[in-house]
């Protein structure tokens, strides 16, 4: 695996060879990983790891054994703001898949997409009912967990320490640690004597 930022990218080769990645001053920073010929040239992820939508399509990537070229965008620097990435996300924002000429965004749809590549993985069934269950849950992830999270991500280190731009407010994080326990407890129900 190669890590680097700015023109000086470099891929590693099937071979195992360094070689200068051409097109990284389109998108600053990547991390490219071993890969089949096919799977190197058909499938990428755009995203910003601070977040956890991004860690989340990253782990389940990682689990299924897919491995996608990874594009790092900086928000802070607004990268995503990029002609290049609004074509591809119109949104402005992060995850985005690129399989091939199918591009997909929205962090839910990318792990249902990932999943139903590995469908032996069981993690998307095909049961209708099942599968309503797991979007159920991506609903309620989306709906309840992510913005409650997101109030002690921003406070505590983007506020804080990535924009400098004060210190974390603690009547919001008083309100996010309420809605935590009370959303988490949803969750530690549904969780319950599962493995």
């Amino acid at each position: 695996m190669s890590i680097a930022a700015g023109p000086d990218c470099w891929r590693r080769s099937s071979s195992g060879s360094r070689r200068r990645d051409t097109d990284a001053a389109q998108f600053p920073c990547k991390v490219n990983l071993d890969l089949t010929a096919k799977e190197r040239s058909m499938t990428e992820l755009y995203v910003f790891p601070p977040s956890p939508r991004a860690f989340k399509v990253m782990a389940l990537a990682n689990h299924l054994g897919i491995e996608p070229t990874l594009h790092m965008l900086d928000l802070i620097k607004g990268e995503q703001k990029s002609p290049q990435y609004a074509a591809l996300n119109p949104n402005m924002r992060m995850p985005t898949l690129k399989d091939g000429d199918y591009v997909l965004w929205e962090s839910n749809a990318i792990l249902q997409y990932l999943a139903a590549k590995r469908p032996q993985s069981g993690l998307l069934p095909t049961d209708e009912k099942a599968r309503l269950d797991v979007t159920r849950w991506q609903f309620w992830d989306l709906a309840h967990w992510d913005p409650t999270c997101a109030v002690f991500i921003f406070e505590n280190v983007v506020k804080s320490v990535v924009l400098k731009s004060g210190e974390p407010d603690p009547a919001a994080i008083a309100k996010a640690t309420e809605s935590f326990h009370r959303i988490a407890k949803v969750l530690d129900g549904q969780l319950k004597g599962k493995q």
